[in-house]
């Protein structure tokens, strides 16, 4: 009788603390409301990314959560609360980014996500279709660059949300000029 309660009490099920290693890894990356983000922006030779950590307030615990790989130089970040590109997603807080590069076109990324590899949104910048796009810019006199519709003509030197209406963001670039870009439109 002694044997069976032993073996009961052997059993996998009957302990909490054995977890399941996808189980712990889940609960690792789960981004919860009580912690906090903290956004880097590094560049290391030719290597530029944005380093997520994450803090628990809890525990007291800072850590790198994710790092995001960028194409260009960052310069400036502005975070956005609500998941940018509809109207109806005003109602839907998230954690995403918008960052200025020393490239014309503004990147918004997906917090959220640990493994992107592109932003969702990119307002403006550089495009190859030279018929589409009638703005052009003559930087070199042997090459044309043709930037997309209403698009900065050189680096995106600060970013903002406005503080109660925000689907709209602010920019302002090396090329002299600030542009306010509906993030609903994503003009």
């Amino acid at each position: 009788e002694g044997e069976g309660e032993n073996d009961e009490v052997m059993n996998d099920e009957k302990y909490p603390f054995m977890v399941d290693d996808e189980e712990e890894e889940k609960e690792d990356f789960a981004i919860r409301q009580s912690d906090a983000l903290i956004v880097v922006a590094a560049a290391e030779q030719e290597y530029s990314n944005l380093e997520i950590y994450l803090y628990e307030e809890d525990k007291s615990n800072l850590f790198v959560h994710h790092e995001i790989m960028l194409n260009a130089y960052p310069i400036c970040l502005a975070w956005i609360p609500y998941v940018p590109g509809s109207n109806a997603s005003f109602e839907k807080k998230g954690n995403y980014i918008a960052v200025g590069t020393f490239s014309p076109c503004i990147e918004i990324w997906n917090l959220d996500l640990v493994d992107c590899v592109q932003p969702i949104i990119e307002l403006g910048g550089e495009t190859k279709d030279a018929e589409s796009m009638p703005l052009a810019s003559m930087k070199r006199k042997k090459k044309m660059k043709y930037y997309k519709e209403g698009s900065h003509l050189d680096a995106v030197l600060c970013l903002s949300c406005h503080p109660t209406e925000v689907n709209y963001l602010a920019s302002g670039s090396a090329d002299k000029m600030i542009k306010i870009w509906d993030l609903t439109t994503q003009k």
